[in-house]
């Protein structure tokens, strides 16, 4: 028999066969039942269809989810290049987002030697960025509920895959019983699914033992408010628990989606702000909390109550009054420690960084009683060397490449990029920008363990980003995302726009897509449809961000493309920006590129990177062979997508809310100042450069990168100044303006000495270093040359 023969039995097996509903038992509260519908089976070829699954998940008798799953017998005619010239074969599970299962099938024309005897079909149980905790969890679950799959005759094979199907040659026929092959794969859906978030079954994450030898990554640290001011703290210490309010929206698991949840609340509290963080902070602690966690109770931004372990799952308890959303906890430390540096931020609940653990960890060993004993009871061992931060320990990385970049530069690329999704480096050739973008990205994906080098041709796909080489024929946008061409009748995609497809795939995931020599061609042709789509972005009334699309091709259905990697894609006739996508563009300045027009750069965070410190990067030492990351790629992401919201902050105007209103204040008339400056003199700016460069600040701020001056120091240097560029006439009088600015106290600079001129080029004089020095640098070239502008 030939093998894509065998492939077409086993299909038409499957599919032919009249199925049962589906009952699978997790625990006595929670149970999954699968409805298989009729099979929509090809009418030319009856080994290809489909089996329709209507899942409903319940939590003791109450529905909480219901969705569909769709079974595929298919046919990859996408594939002309295989051996039996009708394309391969698959069998997948796929959920309407992802595909929750995927076995190719053999396709091959030559037939099964004598040996063979039986033939296989298995899943693999990792993910497909290859996350080590998703196969993990997998591994874990199968055991766990070994009772459950056992009886369908399935296998957990050594390879870490598992066997749902074995074809005997002999006898012509399937082992199993078609029921049971279904319910073996509908089973690793159903887990890949919650691991996904895409299926809302409460099922426990690794186990977890309450002992020092607990490796730490397999469980979360989370900080909870328990009311303002921890009025609430003597009830959870009394009763062993930690809550949250919203008594009004009920049982939290009665939303099966967080869309759910934030339709729900705004239709009971009609919030005048939009209520991401609490909404969050409910799905959190009724879905994400996990026995064995780690929690920690705070007071404000300085101080700690006590810190405990997770113990119970999520209760509902409505005659609890106002805070009927409980889980157990077990409080080991209940003494009060202080702070002298904000620790916690402000949501009700969030996770802690492994950074600020390190500085929780000293003072609870140094303030409380039995400090060191009770953390290790919590923890294990001790850090036993200081916590970088994540910019710190990416400084570490780009050193151990061999680049070379200042903890300042580094602070700056990054905030920005937190801030929005745009950045512009610019500065002469050979500086590092475009590396300092490519190796952030493989930065993301780098893990605490040390891994052995591969080889180069041994290397994992970069499949967070895409590398783009700007042509100077570039007119619109099918330089960037491709076309439809009529005569092939097929779409010819670019590295962009399957990075976007990704990324849709992945919203969870930073993508990061690096455009080279971006001005040799002119940005506002290329470009526009990007820049006004990122603009239209704002949060509709669902919560949801909403924006405009970019059109695509005219055909009333997704267009299939494969790539030299076998990798499908399907084309839709329109495609939204993905909200996880971040833009970087390089720039030099040379007789071959264009000059960036103020739509532009009104839309950026424009960076020079134009320090070169030679004597430095002769002296550091090579570390190339010693790096190895603090954090995992989940703490990581964790940290630079501000806890999975992005740039949520920026669309709702966080800034502008009562809680960090106060602290912003001098700040924001300390740019109000620099606004009328501007407006004398004609070159002022709008709301938007307003709004994004108080998202900068609260970021900054929020985080404590680093103080507020600096910050607005970074964003005047990247915001304002990149839109200056005139003749003497022009400019003169607003750059010593400018200058007294950036000082920062009032000085008579067109009286200066030729000395006291010179004075200015250190950063000892300003107030503002940066803008100062960068004014200061484009008024000496104003007066040389008659003309200056930001890049140069």
């Amino acid at each position: 028999m030939k093998k894509y023969e065998l492939t077409q039995k086993i299909f038409r097996e499957l599919l032919h066969h009249a199925y049962q509903p589906i009952d699978i038992s997790f625990s006595d509260e929670w149970r999954c039942r699968v409805t298989p519908g009729e099979a929509q089976i090809d009418s030319e070829k009856d080994y290809l269809g489909s089996i329709p699954l209507h899942v409903e998940i319940f939590h003791h008798d109450t529905t909480t989810q219901t969705m569909r799953l769709t079974v595929h017998c298919m046919q990859n005619k996408f594939i002309p290049s295989l051996e039996d010239q009708a394309g391969g074969y698959a069998f997948r599970i796929y959920s309407g987002k992802s595909e929750l299962l995927y076995r190719a099938m053999q396709v091959a024309l030559y037939d099964y030697t004598e040996a063979s005897t039986q033939v296989q079909l298995y899943s693999d149980l990792d993910s497909k960025k290859g996350d080590k905790h998703f196969l993990q969890q997998m591994k874990q679950w199968l055991q766990d509920y070994e009772a459950v799959w056992k009886p369908w005759k399935g296998e957990l094979l050594p390879s870490d895959q598992f066997r749902f199907l074995t074809y005997d040659l002999a006898t012509a026929s399937i082992v199993e019983e078609k029921q049971d092959v279904l319910s073996s794969a509908i089973f690793i859906a159903l887990l890949k699914g919650v691991l996904k978030k895409e299926i809302m079954l409460s099922l426990p994450l690794l186990s977890l033992t309450p002992s020092a030898s607990t490796p730490s990554g397999t469980r979360r640290v989370w900080k909870i408010a328990p009311g303002e001011n921890a009025g609430n703290w003597p009830d959870a210490l009394q009763h062993s628990e930690v809550f949250v309010g919203w008594d009004e929206l009920g049982d939290l698991r009665s939303y099966p989606t967080k869309e759910e949840l934030m339709a729900a609340y705004k239709k009971v509290f009609e919030p005048e702000q939009e209520p991401t963080r609490t909404v969050n902070t409910l799905w959190a602690f009724s879905r994400e909390l996990r026995v064995g966690d780690i929690v920690i109770a705070n007071r404000g931004w300085k101080q700690l109550v006590g810190i405990g372990r997770i113990t119970g799952e999520y209760e509902y308890k409505p005659e609890r009054g106002g805070y009927p959303n409980r889980r157990k906890v077990e409080w080991i430390i209940t003494h009060d420690v202080q702070f002298d540096e904000n620790v916690f931020s402000t949501p009700t609940l969030t996770t802690v960084y492994q950074q600020r653990l390190g500085t929780i960890q000293k003072e609870v060993v140094r303030q409380v009683p039995n400090g060191e004993q009770k953390w290790r009871s919590l923890f294990g061992e001790l850090q036993s060397t200081p916590v970088h931060s994540v910019i710190d320990d990416f400084q570490r990385f780009l050193q151990s490449r061999q680049f070379h970049f200042s903890r300042e530069m580094i602070t700056r690329f990054l905030t920005s990029l937190q801030a929005k999704p745009f950045v512009i480096l610019s500065g002469m050739s050979g500086t590092g920008k475009t590396k300092i973008a490519q190796l952030f990205a493989d930065y993301l994906k780098q893990g605490p363990e040390k891994k052995p080098r591969r080889k180069a041709a041994d290397a994992a796909p970069e499949e967070n980003r895409a590398f783009l080489s700007v042509r100077p024929d570039w007119l619109d946008h099918r330089g960037l995302l491709g076309t439809y061409n009529p005569l092939t009748e097929a779409y010819e995609a670019t590295p962009l726009l399957k990075l976007m497809l990704r990324a849709g795939q992945n919203p969870e995931l930073p993508f990061f897509v690096i455009l080279d020599e971006m001005n040799l061609a002119k940005v506002e042709y290329y470009f526009s449809d990007f820049l006004s789509c990122i603009e239209s972005r704002r949060v509709g009334a669902d919560g949801e961000l909403v924006q405009e699309s970019i059109h695509l091709h005219n055909q009333p259905e997704e267009l299939l493309y494969v790539d030299a990697d076998h990798q499908v894609y399907a084309i839709p006739p329109r495609i939204e920006i993905p909200a996880n996508l971040y833009i970087i563009g390089t720039v030099n300045m040379d007789e071959t590129t264009y000059m960036f027009s103020p739509k532009v750069l009104d839309r950026a965070n424009v960076i020079e990177c134009n320090d070169v410190d030679l004597h430095r990067y002769w002296a550091e030492e090579e570390t190339a062979a010693r790096f190895q990351s603090a954090y995992t790629p989940e703490e990581k992401i964790d940290w630079f997508t501000l806890e999975g919201e992005f740039h949520q902050a920026l669309y709702t105007k966080e800034y502008r809310q009562p809680e960090f209103k106060e602290a912003l204040e001098e700040a924001y008339f300390r740019l109000l100042g620099l606004h009328q400056l501007l407006e004398e003199e004609g070159y002022s700016f709008g709301y938007r450069v307003v709004d994004e460069v108080m998202n900068y600040l609260h970021i900054t701020h929020y985080r404590e990168y680093c103080t507020l001056d600096e910050a607005l120091d970074s964003q005047i240097v990247q915001k304002i100044l990149p839109k200056l560029h005139g003749n003497r006439k022009q400019l003169e009088g607003l750059m010593l303006k400018l200058l007294r600015y950036a000082i920062g106290e009032h000085v008579e600079l067109e009286q200066l000495t030729q000395l006291d001129q010179d004075i200015l080029a250190f950063d000892e004089q300003y107030r503002y270093p940066l803008s100062g020095k960068k004014i200061y640098s484009m008024y000496r070239r104003l007066l040389k040359t008659g003309y200056c502008s930001f890049i140069s």
